[in-house]
């Protein structure tokens, strides 16, 4: 009886258990808890059995951070020790939001690297890191909380330094305020001095805010934000250097901050030598965007093109799981193998990680879902997506799809589920390439290796156009170039775009100027 009775509670239990993470809220709070909570440094889940490592000493350097960047903290200890560390962001109504965190050693110093969603809001955000349910940090961080757009990187001692600046609170509301003003340090000696603003205007038609300054001396000038609006730290991204004479090539770039689909706008780059120069200047605008010549500038002509520079894949699911089949590769099992050569392929046109079932699928870049060719049918449930700059990426065995044919999808969205249908000897997720170019006819039906564009950095790196003018310019001349930018109908929901970084180098091949602040166009 009492066995009987104990089966009962059991099915009862299992019943309830399944139901509840059948809900529609469930899977979207185990998302999330997943990407915040199990992407952890080691992506070590369940380590109740290892005895307590030794703690790690973080130190976090600065809390403000741009649009897009990672929160980075600097780290001393064994990785080897983090294996209970749990890392979280909460916004400000105290709920957790997607978040991946990796320890890394570049060989110029040991990092934490925290990377959010390019769709996360501006504002303040509590970062929170245990280890053994120990605070090791516990601090409000701010996140694209202030934008800044210098026209130059580099001035001479009495040039004018401009620069247009937006400014978020900590709600992510956008500040209009009058006589804001910032502290300026010249972080060589040390110097301070205030530079005061020009109000922006709010509403319908936001404007940002103008600074302009006249440096006496040379050095590297950093700003401080306002005490009292958000921390009172260092704006990394103001940064420019005043020189004691000018460089050979000095540029300056001028374009619009605030942006919306409808509009068109125009973005204006300005050459100048102080000596004779002939080569190539290169700027790079993310792949959605529709960019168009105008009559307007000196240099009309450019031209646009993608490449293996310009084309940046996240790898589509949070977390390290194992390659377990590479492109190219003939798998043991010969039923497979034979299968290969009956669609027309001489061996694995993809790459095959380890998922196990139920495991979120995402989106590796940008694009729209396209109709899923029958001849493709042994990788069962699949997903295509069709890409701004040309390509595909293919997302096969799925158990669960989660788009719909011609839904537009943004860089890191869950598009499906893992699992094993259509030809499989056990969960995990088919993912293949090809470009627009692609010879059909290369054994594989055109596709190609992902592994080269696919990156642990995720969604930071967006894939770009580079566009390239031929220069040729004398001394004491200026030549102005640039170009009409038109965001795409359906921008997928991103809040922030950069255009750059600009390169330009000479005819020999060498780089005369490289600037790698990037230009922020905030949709709203």
């Amino acid at each position: 009886m009492v066995r009987i009775l104990g089966a009962i509670f059991f099915i009862v239990l299992l019943f309830f258990i399944v139901s509840y993470t059948n809900s529609p809220d469930v899977p979207r709070l185990l998302s999330n808890a997943e990407e915040t909570f199990l992407n952890l440094v080691g992506n070590s889940k369940n380590n109740e059995n290892n005895d307590s490592s030794p703690p790690i000493n973080l130190t976090l350097i600065r809390t403000i951070f741009s649009p897009g960047e990672n929160i980075i903290l600097q780290y001393d200890g064994d990785a080897q020790n983090s294996k209970d560390l749990s890392v979280d962001l909460k916004n400000s109504a105290d709920r957790s939001v997607p978040i991946r965190a990796t320890l890394s050693d570049d060989g110029f110093g040991k990092s934490l690297q925290i990377e959010t969603s390019k769709k996360i809001a501006p504002g303040k955000y509590r970062l929170v890191i245990k280890q053994a349910q120990k605070d090791l940090i516990n601090v409000d961080v701010y996140l694209g909380t202030i934008v800044i757009n210098r026209q130059q990187s580099q001035y001479t001692t009495g040039e004018n330094y401009v620069s247009d600046l937006i400014f978020f609170n900590d709600n992510g509301d956008l500040f209009c305020i009058d006589n804001s003003s910032f502290t300026l340090v010249n972080t060589i000696s040390g110097g301070e001095d205030t530079i005061q603003t020009t109000q922006g205007k709010c509403g319908e038609s936001p404007s940002p805010y103008h600074l302009l300054y006249t440096p006496k001396t040379t050095g590297t000038y950093i700003l401080k934000s306002p005490t009292g609006k958000t921390s009172n730290t260092f704006i990394q991204e103001s940064a420019f250097d005043v020189l004691g004479s000018a460089p050979s090539i000095v540029l300056k770039r001028e374009g619009p901050t605030f942006v919306n689909s409808s509009g068109s706008y125009e973005v204006r780059i300005t050459i100048s030598a102080n000596e004779n120069f002939e080569g190539t200047v290169t700027d790079f605008a993310p792949a959605g965007f529709i960019i168009t010549n105008s009559s307007n500038f000196s240099l009309q002509s450019s031209t646009s093109s993608f490449d293996g520079s310009t084309i940046h894949l996240r790898k589509p699911f949070n977390g390290d799981f194992p390659i377990t089949l590479g492109f190219g590769e003939t798998p043991s099992d010969k039923t497979i193998a034979t299968d290969y050569q009956i669609y027309g392929v001489k061996a694995h046109d993809g790459i095959d990680f380890g998922l196990s079932d139920g495991t979120p699928v995402l989106a590796a870049d940008d694009g729209k879902v396209i109709e899923f060719p029958t001849k493709l049918s042994a990788y069962g449930n699949t997903v295509i997506l069709e890409h701004p700059w040309g390509g595909r990426t293919f997302y096969g065995h799925l158990s669960k799809v989660n788009v719909r044919t011609g839904q537009k999808v943004g860089k890191g969205d869950v598009i499906g589920l893992s699992g094993r249908t259509g030809i499989a000897t056990g969960p995990h997720l088919h993912f293949g390439l090809d470009f627009k170019n692609s010879d059909v006819n290369n054994g594989y039906l055109g596709k190609i290796d992902p592994s080269p564009y696919l990156s642990d950095n995720n969604n930071l790196n967006a894939s770009s156009q580079k566009l390239t003018w031929n220069v040729s310019i004398n001394k004491g001349e200026k030549k102005e170039l640039g170009y009409i930018l038109k965001l795409p109908d359906d921008e997928y929901g991103y809040s922030y775009y950069q255009l750059g970084p600009i390169n330009i180098v000479n005819k020999a091949g060498e780089v005369v100027f490289k600037d790698s602040k990037r230009w922020t166009l905030i949709k709203r």
